[in-house]
Formats: C-alpha cells, sequence, structure tokens
C-alpha cells in the first residue's frame, strides 16, 4: 500500500490502479487523446442560461499528444498521469506562467468537486494528427486551434499571482472558460 501524508491527512493509493496503468503504458505509447465530459453536465456551470442542443454529446476539454518527438519520448499514460495530477504550478524558464499540465489538473479538480465526470480516451494513434482531429472536434474547452498546433487559453497562462492566491485566480479562468462554451446562452 501506499500513503500519502500531507499536513496530517493521509490519502490511500489504490495500487491496482498502478498496476493497471504500468500496464497500459507500454500497450500504449503514441498518438493522441483526450479529455471530455457530457454536454448534459454544462447544466452545472449555469443552469439557469445552458440550453441542451440536441442529443447529449461529447464536450473535450483538453486533447493531446504524445510518442517520439513530442517533448522527448513520452507515453499517452504519462500525459494522462502528468495532466490528472499537474505537479508543478510552473515549468517556464521564469517562473511566471501556469504549467498546462497544472491547468488540467486544476480543471479535474474543480469538475470533480462539482460531481462531474471526465472521461480520457485516445482518440489515434498518430501524434501528428493532433490538429486535424483538433479542427474536427470544434470547440475544445480549454484550448484554442492554430493553423498548425492546439495550445492553452490565453487567459489560462496569465503571469502567476501571489501563490496564496494563485488557484482561485485559475479556478476562476477556467469557470469563465466553462461559461463560455457555445451551449450557454448569454
Amino acid at each position: 500500500m501506499i500513503f500519502h501524508n500531507i499536513n496530517n491527512e493521509v490519502i490511500f493509493v489504490d495500487l491496482s490502479f498502478l498496476s493497471a496503468i504500468k500496464n497500459h503504458q507500454i500497450q500504449c505509447q503514441e498518438g493522441c487523446y483526450g479529455w471530455w465530459i457530457s454536454s448534459a453536465d454544462l447544466v452545472k456551470f449555469d443552469n439557469n442560461n445552458y440550453k441542451q442542443e440536441g442529443a447529449v454529446s461529447k464536450v473535450y476539454v483538453y486533447i493531446g499528444r504524445a510518442g517520439r518527438g513530442v517533448g522527448g519520448f513520452r507515453s499517452i499514460t504519462s500525459r494522462f498521469l502528468g495532466e490528472l495530477v499537474g505537479a508543478q504550478i510552473t515549468t517556464d524558464r521564469h517562473h511566471i506562467r501556469f504549467d498546462t499540465d497544472f491547468i488540467t489538473s486544476a480543471t479535474f479538480a474543480l469538475l470533480t468537486e462539482m460531481n462531474i465526470d471526465i472521461h480520457f480516451e485516445i482518440l489515434d494513434n498518430n501524434p501528428e494528427r493532433e490538429v486535424e482531429i483538433a479542427k474536427d472536434l470544434g470547440e475544445i474547452i480549454l484550448q484554442q486551434v492554430g493553423l498548425n498546433s492546439v495550445y492553452i487559453r490565453r487567459n489560462l497562462k496569465p503571469i502567476v499571482p501571489p501563490l496564496d492566491h494563485a488557484y482561485e485566480v485559475l479556478l476562476t479562468s477556467i469557470s469563465n472558460c466553462f461559461s463560455q462554451y457555445p451551449n450557454i446562452i448569454h
């Protein structure tokens, strides 16, 4: 068993999860992946102004890619874990911008606090198809799609405020991204 102790709060880590992840990491090394929620859950962001159009569908929160030549040799599983945990607040040279993994993990924390299920899926085995896939998916809540790249929305990469307020500032920016999703009526 693994126990994580922070400020006298002990968190148990399920080892079956670790074993499954390690087995999966070897099997699925590169490609494009996505994190999504159900469109029906958008009502939790704004139940007065949300309008579900048509059948319930996947709303992509974030997509990414992994493999050879993509920031080193990272497997899809390593990206899954990095984005889930978001261990570092900043990783840029001057430590002034939020790290993308920190942004995604803060998003997932916010969503789970709202009782929203988050899904992870492999979209394609070719990491070079990320932009094409992103364009096909349409709106991605935390990202913008450029001509040649998919990148985190600029409002999620502000200069990091003092650390005692940084998480609150980030959560506000994340909530704003969800409230601007196309099915929210303004």
